[in-house]
């Protein structure tokens, strides 16, 4: 067909129509120097496009046109759109999400815009030459962009021009770029087109070598966002960092980043430049261990075949181990040792003295020599020996790192490092055989794994140092065979750097015993507050050691409740009250004491005993009895409602008499009062609640105060309808 002209716009417009399905798509691509003809002078807006663009022409049916066509491409990429309409035709136009109508009532004139029936209703807006076209809500799940506009720049049918919609370009890096491990890359992304004061946000999406990681514990400083915010037209910056992950076997690696559809991810929009990473991991990696207690040697001296020896913890002459960490004492206060002094030489046979403390005489009590291997010692072998005798009455030591610790001692791990920056954060797991996070202290982070933080105090040598101390807790329980041993890792389940050696954890043993002071105690009374104090005696609980002591009923048909009981010196304590179901002692210099004073509750119970059962306090340990206390039995000083010897005690029903004397019922022969002393004090409660007045038992009451007042007995009476008969009498008389 011959190029279009003004004159057969009209024929190639139905020539489009009739042979629309034998083109392979509903939008084909010319230029617009081709088809510009069409359009006369005064059908062109002011702002017609310059140059020679691609053109984006749909192809329309004629008339009614039902099926949607999807122009949300050419939108995004701000095409110019040709709508070879005439007049009549109707057709729906899809962007994303939303549909919207467009009527050509005319051949050479203005379009009518509205909304699709099949999802809104609009009223029809009028678009002349150089108006806009805005398109509502593009993407139904709020991301990308919130309207695009197209501007009406030709008649006869309609050429839309959709660059003034909002864009967005990845603008730097420009071009391929290559970093270190470290080091930080900028992406800046461009936005035009955009007038709204409300912020939009973009989808992006992180692409790259398989090994590269951009989760929050990957290869970046902090995870890269999938999405940037924007609130005005202009560029927007990031700036990603790399990690130094000390991996020195991964080789180069390589990432960039993605513009893609909000509501299509697949659907890529831009893509930068790729940036390359280069493996400059470098650095050593080595652990020691060291412990931190002290051990006591019992040292003799005895004569074997004429020669004179040193015997440590029995052991004739012994090679030993020293391990880093540890303090040695050589306890020389048996009288074998007169004359015998034990000291130390280096491996060159020179006299060593670092770390060295010697106290008393030896073969007197108090004599001893003690020696601290610090963490840092550089010799690895040494001797101990006899100043007077030589080196024949003793042997060789080896020093090396940490092989064992006892519970309650200080395990610490010392990370060396070459190459590592400073202030670098390596992370670490503690392993072992039977060892749990209880086992060391506590539950979760810091007890079993965390982040040791490498200083390098001179940047000149390069050399990085760390340290991780735990210390196992004393557990109260026979479970040899534990260990420990420290993994560093570059970062929390990643590359294996250092393993540690194993550390063996033995039991810290112990004894425990709780004496009172008495096993009978009576009930506290009014003015007299009895009590028992329990004395802790230990071996083997080092000082500061928390037990956590609980009140328990002995017997299972006792009356005993832990409110009958409260520690000494606790004011605020109320009687009955719950919280107070156990009292904390601190063992020190393995001594500890407890006071608890008892309770007057002013009930007739009967005897109670209870017992103090000591526990850990310490996590791990809650739950293991360290040390029970005998029985104490509490006498019960209270007398209400129960027979006593001499004394009658109710309830003992008597006569209402009314006011008559000859019906009164003689209270001081019931009570026995006739026992009581002459001139004592006697208190009467009477009930008014209500079924009983003063008038009831008148004749009663008359007939006790003249036998009272016959002994010179004095006497108080209350009289409530609260049927509050203890609180008004508990108080001295």
């Amino acid at each position: 067909m011959p190029k279009p002209t003004l004159q057969n716009s009209k024929f190639f417009k139905e020539v489009l129509k009739k042979y629309r399905a034998k083109f392979n798509s509903q939008i084909q691509t010319c230029k617009l120097s081709d088809l510009e003809a069409i359009w006369s002078t005064s059908n062109r807006a002011s702002t017609y496009p310059t140059g020679d663009p691609d053109i984006k022409v749909v192809m329309m049916q004629g008339g009614q046109n039902v099926t949607p066509i999807d122009i949300s491409a050419e939108v995004t990429n701000q095409q110019l759109v040709y709508f070879p309409a005439t007049y009549g035709d109707h057709c729906v136009i899809k962007m994303a999400n939303s549909f919207h109508e467009l009527k050509f009532p005319y051949d050479d004139g203005p379009v009518q815009f509205g909304g699709n029936s099949q999802t809104e209703t609009n009223t029809w807006q009028n678009v002349g030459l150089g108006s806009t076209i805005t398109f509502r809500s593009r993407y139904s799940n709020g991301r990308g962009f919130s309207s695009s506009t197209g501007t009406v720049k030709a008649y006869g049918g309609a050429l839309i021009d959709f660059g003034g919609g909002i864009t967005a370009n990845i603008t730097a890096p420009t071009t391929a770029t290559t970093i270190n491990e470290g080091g930080s890359v900028d992406f800046t992304i461009t936005v035009t087109g955009f007038t709204g004061n409300a912020s939009q946000y973009f989808d992006v999406r992180w692409v790259g070598h398989p090994n590269v990681s951009f989760s929050s514990s990957g290869d970046f400083t902090s995870t890269p966002s999938t999405y940037w915010y924007f609130g005005s037209s202009g560029t927007l910056t990031k700036t990603l960092t790399l990690k130094n992950d000390y991996t020195t076997t991964e080789g180069s690696e390589y990432f960039s980043m993605q513009l893609v559809d909000p509501n299509d991810n697949s659907i890529v929009l831009a893509e930068s430049p790729r940036v390359t990473i280069n493996d400059t991991s470098s650095g050593t990696f080595t652990l020691s261990v060291s412990a931190a207690e002290t051990v006591t040697r019992n040292v003799t001296v005895q004569n074997v075949s004429g020669q004179n020896y040193f015997f440590i913890d029995s052991v004739q002459a012994p090679a030993l181990t020293f391990e880093k960490g540890k303090t040695y004492t050589f306890d020389q206060s048996n009288a074998t040792n007169l004359n015998h002094p034990l000291r130390f030489k280096d491996g060159s046979g020179n006299s060593y003295s670092v770390g060295v403390t010697t106290s008393g005489t030896p073969g007197q009590a108090g004599a001893a020599t003690t020696i601290a291997i610090s963490s840092g010692i550089t010799t690895s072998a040494l001797r101990y020996y006899c100043t007077v005798h030589g080196n024949g009455m003793g042997n060789t030591i080896n020093v090396g790192a940490a092989g064992s610790i006892t519970e309650g001692s200080p395990i610490t791990f010392n990370v060396n490092t070459t190459g590592i920056p400073n202030n670098t954060n390596l992370y670490y797991y503690l392993d072992g055989t039977a060892v749990t996070s209880t086992d060391i202290g506590g539950s979760g982070y810091n007890y079993t794994n965390g982040w040791v933080t490498i200083v390098v105090p001179d940047s000149s040598t390069g050399i990085g140092i760390g340290t991780v101390t735990v210390t196992p807790v004393q557990d109260f329980q026979t479970d040899d065979g534990e260990s420990i041993y420290f993994k560093l890792y570059n970062s929390s389940g990643g590359e294996l750097l250092a393993t540690s050696t194993t550390v063996i954890v033995n039991d810290l043993d112990y004894t425990a015993t709780i004496t009172p002071d008495v096993t009978t105690v009576q009930e506290s009374t009014s003015g007299v507050t009895n009590s028992v104090t329990f004395t802790f005696s230990t071996s083997g609980i080092p000082n500061g050691t928390e037990l956590r002591c609980y009140i328990e009923a002995v017997g299972s048909s006792s009356t005993f409740v832990r409110g009958d009981v409260y520690k000494d010196g606790n004011t605020n304590e109320q009687f009955g009250d719950v919280n107070y179901s156990y009292y904390d002692v601190t063992i020190n210099n393995n001594a500890a004491t407890l006071k608890v004073n008892i309770v007057r509750d002013g009930k007739t119970e009967g005897d109670e005993q209870f017992k103090i059962v000591a526990k850990g306090k310490t996590t791990g340990t809650t739950n293991i009895i360290v040390a029970e206390s005998p029985a104490i039995t509490i006498t019960d000083a209270s007398i209400v409602g129960l027979n006593k010897t001499g004394k009658t005690f109710g309830p003992v029903r008597v006569a209402r008499d009314n006011g008559n004397a000859a019906n009164a019922s003689d209270w001081y022969t019931i009570c026995n009062l006739d026992k009581v002393p002459d001139n004592s004090k006697v208190a009467l409660f009477i009930d008014t609640s209500g079924s009983m007045t003063m008038s009831t038992i008148q004749a009663s009451y008359d007939l006790l105060v003249s036998k009272l007042n016959a002994r010179g007995i004095t006497f108080i009476t209350v009289q409530n309808s609260a049927e509050n008969w203890i609180s008004d009498f508990d108080t001295p008389l």
